[in-house]
């Protein structure tokens, strides 16, 4: 199968082995059974937070109920695939149906029968790839469009049509496990969790472990929690974007944004890089001097480049770097008072500032 994935390059940098994942790896997820977390009950139908070893109800579900698969988009709306058939005020849905919660709204994302997934094979992970495309695994074996997927394949859903996203057989999955919940680190490296123990290069994946598929090429724990009830199993979860960081505003040491003419009343843009390694992508901004909260998008992602060539929308032009990674942007910089300037009206994402190192 050809694989659209982009493995992290740098990997995963945390191996956990106790219940006490750092603030980096803070996640969301759904469960299959009740079951006692910490100090708490939680039902299916509940959305629980992890955070630096404790657990919390992130979301309560009543609407929904209990969930055959979760995930979340970079704009911050939950993915959801119910577990049994429900009513929504558009219509019924059922485990072949990909649902969006804004809020307190829920409305169909995907329509599983439209999409020709078979009456009786369910969807049971979601999540969205770095081009807003979703991703999803199937609870039983199905062919679709002459592609043949086993339980722990995932497949991508874009521009009406499936087509492989990544093969668990050729990643060495054992043929019995089932993927039931999948999702991207902030990184880009892939993370899953089984329905069943799971031998995984060398090592044994349990019900609600996470593992990250390194380089795209060997397994290791990315979530364990050896206190988790052996009786329940993740049915999906999303890990907490993290912030990003910013470019300099000038120093001994780097330089700050420069502008210089390019030619044919064009301009070339030039700063040093993002203080957060995880910082893959800039965004430009362009407001009117005198008007110095009126920056807009003029590029929502240079390319990684540090440098972009423009045309000026007019006369007396300010402009503003903003670092950025795959789910949120960073700061716009301070003006002469030291006051972080206001993020866009209309920015390319949302904004959550992470302190350089």
């Amino acid at each position: 199968m050809k694989n659209r994935m982009r493995a992290g390059a740098a990997g995963v940098t945390m191996l956990l082995a106790s219940a006490t994942p750092s603030s980096a790896t803070t996640y969301q997820f759904a469960i299959d059974v009740p079951a006692t977390l910490g100090a708490a009950d939680y039902v299916p139908g509940d959305v629980v937070r992890s955070a630096e070893g404790l657990y919390g109800l992130e979301l309560p579900l009543g609407p929904v109920g209990a969930l055959a698969a979760l995930g979340r988009r970079a704009d911050g709306r939950w993915l959801l695939v119910p577990a049994q058939p429900v009513s929504l005020s558009s219509g019924t849905a059922d485990p072949r149906d990909v649902l969006l919660l804004d809020g307190a709204s829920v409305s169909k994302l995907v329509d599983g029968q439209a999409a020709g997934i078979p009456e009786g094979v369910g969807l049971d992970a979601v999540f969205p790839d770095p081009a807003g495309d979703l991703v999803v695994s199937f609870d039983t074996p199905v062919e679709l469009e002459g592609v043949a997927y086993a339980p722990s394949d995932l497949a991508l859903w874009s521009a009406g049509h499936f087509t492989p996203y990544w093969s668990a057989g050729a990643a060495g999955v054992p043929a019995g496990s089932d993927v039931t919940g999948a999702a991207l680190s902030n990184d880009g490296t892939l993370l899953l969790t089984f329905d069943v123990p799971t031998a995984l290069s060398g090592l044994d994946s349990m019900p609600g472990t996470v593992v990250a598929f390194e380089q795209g090429t060997t397994f290791a724990p990315f979530v364990v929690d050896p206190l988790w009830p052996v009786s329940a199993h993740l049915t999906g979860f999303t890990i907490a974007p993290v912030g990003a960081g910013e470019v300099p505003d000038g120093g001994p040491s780097e330089p700050p944004l420069t502008v210089n003419p390019a030619g044919g009343g064009d301009i070339t843009l030039s700063w040093a890089a993002s203080c957060a390694p995880t910082d893959l992508d800039y965004e430009v901004y362009e407001g009117t001097i005198g008007s110095y909260y009126s920056h807009t998008p003029r590029s929502c992602s240079t390319g990684g480049a540090t440098t972009l060539t423009l045309t000026p929308a007019g006369a007396s032009r300010y402009y503003l770097v903003v670092p950025r990674n795959l789910q949120r942007e960073g700061s716009y910089g301070t003006d002469s008072a030291g006051v972080a300037r206001p993020a866009s009206p209309s920015a390319c994402l949302i904004q959550q500032v992470a302190p350089c190192p």
